[in-house]
């Protein structure tokens, strides 16, 4: 669930595939494991505010000279 936690922060990857890197067969035996021990859903937890400031660092901002 951790490793789970780190891809759902770090990348875009699907959850379905990031159930299935983490060792689950099944998405919804990934989702109950995850709701019991985070109590809330993967979805849910990619969505945390206290990640935002995080999906905003990964944004390739840059500005051009010009009008």
């Amino acid at each position: 669930i951790h490793t789970a936690c780190e891809f759902l922060q770090k990348t875009d990857i699907p959850v379905a595939d990031i159930a299935h890197k983490c060792g689950f067969t099944t998405n919804s035996t990934f989702n109950r494991n995850f709701r019991q021990i985070m109590g809330v859903t993967p979805v849910e937890w990619r969505k945390r505010p206290e990640n935002y400031e995080q999906q905003l660092l990964d944004f390739d901002i840059h500005s051009e000279e010009g009008w």
